[in-house]
């Protein structure tokens, strides 16, 4: 049981099971001795695992901590609703789902994380400050990957941006621009080994639906007879030139401004940008999702007012089919390998270290948290289940060309939008420089290249001089 116990000098302490957490005496000056042991710098954000009733806050502004790098975990629904009745201040309440967000932020702004909790709260709340503090440091390391990752993409982000923005003047591509939506029910399909499952049940449902499916997922489709609506690409790796061949020439490709230009430039169909315009008014120059299924379950939440299924999107690895659904483009790569046949290649997921049981379904780290991200954005959707599949939303038991979105012309775009698009170009071409100046700190993939440099330097310029000419 936690109580609030009023004392004098209009001072507050809690108590739980009869032990005080703050001082029954002056619970203020027992706060600002614990902050005067700690070294406060501007340079770090805090978690607050409880906040001493506010008082641990209003210390922290005290020597001059800002309100932005105050965060606080609840553990204590008694506390919290105090709270949030009795604050003086604005600080920020962390959920723990928005933890590995938070990490990835303020690490980008150069602040290091902090957890602040008073021994009498460690003790109180051993078990759930336990799972705390590790879930901090399982989501720190996640961060750090992640940033990582991203500043190792970052130029390959930058140059697909300016060459799918070139290929699309040249091509008259289009950008998606929603203005009705459709009374259809939509099924995503992923990649991943379950959709083998349900191929002649999608088949035999076809016209029921719009089909979206994740580039990755094409060839198993096609070769159940199974045409989709869209395909969709976001991944920049140029990889994806592998999966050219699966395309059937009139089915439009719904791809990412930072997708692979490889693919792209490659590819006759077809190709509307789905995040252009917002990358245009806002520009982040990396990919906003860690999946391109999860892409495609947010176009199609806004393209219709039916039912949205996943297919195929497990977040776990098959010991009979392995990690994808059968056949995709790698399958007649490895199976012609002589020496490391493709049956080696299908279950090389066993090789790894991280792998991880949950509902008795093999998975991993990086699996577990998306489906808990896709979670938390789908959890009206309906999931296929299967010996493999993680939940997703809600499950479903059982299971004509739609009318086209209407798209606006890319071009006409350009023209209206020249002067907001130069500024972004500019960005690109300061973005492009500092990354291959900063030696120290990011990967530099054209370190020893110059004529790639001169080279890709020499393609912005052009893609400069391609808005100047439609401006004009």
């Amino acid at each position: 049981m936690t109580e609030i116990i009023k004392l004098p000098g209009n001072l507050f302490t809690i108590k739980k099971d009869g032990i005080f957490l703050l001082s029954s005496y002056n619970p203020k000056k027992e706060i600002e001795k614990f902050i005067s042991l700690k070294k406060i710098s501007c340079g770090i954000f805090y978690i607050l695992f409880g906040c001493g009733l506010g008082y641990l806050v209003e210390e922290l502004l005290k020597q001059g901590t800002k309100e932005d790098d105050i965060y606080i975990f609840f553990p204590d629904e008694v506390e919290k609703e105090f709270v949030l009745k009795n604050k003086t201040h604005s600080f920020n309440i962390l959920d723990k789902n928005q933890l590995q967000g938070l990490l990835e932020q303020k690490l980008k702004e150069g602040k290091k994380p902090e957890i602040l909790a008073l021994e009498s709260y460690k003790k109180a709340y051993r078990e759930i400050y336990k799972e705390f503090e590790n879930y901090f440091i399982f989501s720190l390391k996640i961060a750090l990957e992640n940033l990582k990752v991203t500043m190792f993409f970052s130029k390959v982000w930058l140059l697909n941006f300016v060459r799918n923005t070139l290929t699309g003047i040249e091509r008259n591509y289009y950008f998606l621009d929603i203005k009705n939506k459709i009374d259809k029910p939509v099924i995503i399909c992923g990649a991943a080994p379950s959709l083998n499952g349900y191929m002649e049940e999608i088949k035999k449902n076809r016209k029921k639906f719009i089909i979206f499916a994740v580039i990755s997922s094409l060839k198993a489709l096609i070769t159940n007879e199974i045409i989709p609506d869209a395909v969709f690409i976001t991944d920049a790796g140029p990889v994806n030139s592998l999966y050219k061949d699966s395309l059937p020439p009139d089915l439009p490709v719904i791809a990412s401004i930072y997708s692979s230009s490889v693919f792209l430039s490659q590819c006759k169909n077809h190709v509307i940008f789905f995040d252009f315009k917002n990358e245009i008014e806002n520009p982040s120059f990396l990919l906003e999702n860690p999946s391109v299924t999860i892409d495609a379950g947010i176009i199609s939440r806004n393209i219709s007012n039916g039912i949205k299924i996943f297919a195929g999107f497990d977040m776990a690895y098959s010991l009979k089919q392995g990690s994808h659904s059968l056949p995709h483009p790698f399958y007649s790569v490895f199976k012609s390998t002589r020496f490391l046949p493709f049956e080696t290649k299908l279950f090389s997921f066993l090789k790894r270290n991280d792998l991880k049981l949950k509902e008795s379904k093999i998975t991993n780290t990086q699996f577990l948290i998306l489906q808990n991200y896709a979670n938390n954005l789908f959890s009206d959707f309906y999931f296929l289940p299967s010996p493999t599949t993680l939940p997703i939303g809600k499950e479903l038991k059982c299971l004509d060309i739609t009318d086209r979105t209407e798209n606006l012309d890319f071009n006409r775009y350009l023209k209206e939008n020249s002067q907001q698009i130069l500024s972004v170009i500019e960005k690109i071409k300061v973005t492009f420089i500092n990354l291959i100046k900063n030696e120290k700190t990011t990967p530099n993939l054209l370190a020893e290249k110059s004529d790639e440099k001169e080279q890709v330097m020499g393609k912005i310029e052009k893609l400069i001089a391609s808005f100047s000419e439609i401006k004009m």
